[in-house]
């Protein structure tokens, strides 16, 4: 017997589960995993906005502080207190220092270019620029202060947006393929363990008789051979999926 006349005698043989008798569209669903995956690409698109606001306003603060200092800034003479290694993965050098103005002692903490900090030890002298309207806002005159790259809070976004919007297109076509698709016995060619269950190749025929071959997660292990039921999109048959769907289910 062929192939194609052996998934016909299966196709001939084979009932559909009753959710999938109506041609469609058919009445659905989020399943609970659908929930689930759902809200979590909600909360990466508010997420997303929130990032690009709030980093952006940071961002904007910290030019602004930065020419506001360039600008405004008068120097004074202040001491290193402190010279450390802030460790871990990026193991940046930073210093904290104190001066006096206006007859007040005030403190402040920078990083520092490591060429510049090797030579600066508790005591050492360095001078700093200060906003005489705001003297907490200062810092060391031989370098300047870093500020958040324009490009980081739009790039943070998208780093969420783009997840989303992947989770969005999945549950979207699966919806599209539970409503309007055509069911159809399917034959395992193939089934192997991954991470979160199991990886089936199969082969199937269409409605015209054409054997479209396709591949999915299955709920449980597939012997080769056995006979499962898939879903296929009537205008694009190599749009398919094993039946049931992990995200969407037959609202009963």
């Amino acid at each position: 017997m062929s192939l194609n006349e052996e998934l016909a005698e299966i196709q001939r043989k084979w009932n559909p589960p009753v959710e999938l008798l109506s041609s469609g569209p058919r009445d659905i669903r989020l399943s609970s995993a659908g929930i689930v995956i759902a809200g979590l690409a909600v909360l990466m698109f508010v997420g997303a906005i929130a990032a690009a606001v709030g980093l952006s306003r940071l961002a904007a603060r910290e030019d602004m502080e930065r020419q506001t200092l360039r600008e405004a800034g008068v120097e004074v003479p202040a001491v290193v207190t402190r010279h450390w290694h802030t460790g871990g993965k990026d193991d940046t050098p930073k210093i904290a220092y104190e001066f006096r103005y206006d007859g007040r002692t005030y403190h402040g903490s920078s990083q520092a270019p490591r060429v510049i900090w090797r030579r600066l030890v508790v005591g050492s002298p360095i001078t700093v620029r200060v906003v005489p309207s705001s003297p907490e806002l200062n810092h060391p005159a031989d370098w300047e202060r870093e500020t958040m790259p324009r490009f980081l809070p739009g790039m943070i976004a998208a780093s969420l947006v783009l997840p989303g919007l992947l989770i969005a297109f999945i549950i979207r076509r699966e919806m599209a393929l539970l409503s309007d698709g055509r069911p159809a016995p399917a034959r395992v060619t193939n089934c192997r363990r991954v991470k979160n269950g199991h990886r089936v190749k199969y082969e199937f025929p269409t409605l015209n008789g054409v054997v479209i071959q396709g591949r999915g997660e299955a709920r449980r292990a597939q012997p080769v051979g056995a006979t499962i039921c898939v879903l296929y999109d009537r205008d694009n048959p190599n749009r398919n999926a094993p039946y049931p769907l992990k995200l969407v289910r037959v609202d009963r």
